[in-house]
């Protein structure tokens, strides 16, 4: 699934933290419908909305609405659960169980 779409987006934001779609309506303080809708009927959280299911995801309100993602939300975060993250969606993308999949990192000496 491309990531190209705020559904996309919130799909693969809620998989990558492992929530089902209930527990995210639970973290996020919104219904199951309401995130059954952003995901699949492609229909735009409200602003309040939008700000507590970032925060429930862990990730900002710009990743979310336009796919930008390095932003001020990012510095912190660390290289490992960067990798993590990008296992997870790189294995649902494909259909592979995320087990499966394993990124190395290599820093490079200047």
């Amino acid at each position: 699934m491309p990531l190209n779409s705020m559904a996309s987006r919130i799909k693969a934001a809620r998989l990558a933290k492992g929530f089902s779609k209930s527990a995210l309506a639970r973290e996020a303080d919104v219904t199951t419908t309401a995130v059954w809708n952003w995901e699949e009927k492609d229909s735009k959280p409200r602003p309040d909305a939008l700000a507590r299911l970032a925060k429930a995801l862990n990730v900002s309100e710009e990743y979310i609405q336009s796919g930008t993602v390095l932003d001020s939300t990012m510095l912190g975060i660390k290289p490992a659960d960067i990798i993590k993250t990008a296992e997870q969606q790189i294995a649902m993308l494909n259909g592979f169980p995320s087990h499966r999949v394993k990124l190395r990192l290599e820093i490079m000496p200047e």
